[in-house]
């Protein structure tokens, strides 16, 4: 069996557990957040390498995510204001380390690549 499919395989057995543990355990676990954490996983180059930088960039979003809820909790909650929040707190999350968002892997391109070595 290949590395790629041997990696395939376990992340698809990550997800079936998680989707089982949460369907039968009634326990109300979303699935997206496991394939954009896998998405991000393989994105940043998968191994430890990868464990760290996603979960850097992973933890980094969350604190981003609180400012922005308690900003807009703190402003009243209106759509326009939250928006510009949003921009505002994304904004802040990538250029925190410079002029790009250098830990957000780039999932999109070099997923496909990964997947299939």
């Amino acid at each position: 069996m290949s590395a790629s499919t041997t990696k395939a395989l376990s992340l698809a057995i990550v997800a079936a557990v998680w989707a089982i543990v949460s369907h039968l355990g009634k326990i109300n676990l979303q699935l997206w957040p496991v394939f954009v954490g896998l998405a991000c996983f393989l994105g940043a180059g998968g191994g430890v390498a990868g464990l760290q930088k996603s979960l850097a960039s992973t933890i980094s979003g969350v604190v981003w995510a609180a400012v922005y809820i308690a900003v807009v909790g703190a402003l009243g909650r209106q759509e326009i204001v939250d928006a510009l929040v949003l921009g505002a707190a994304v904004s802040a999350w990538c250029t925190r380390r410079g002029s790009r968002c250098s830990a957000t892997p780039p999932v999109p391109s070099s997923v496909p690549r990964r997947i299939s070595r």
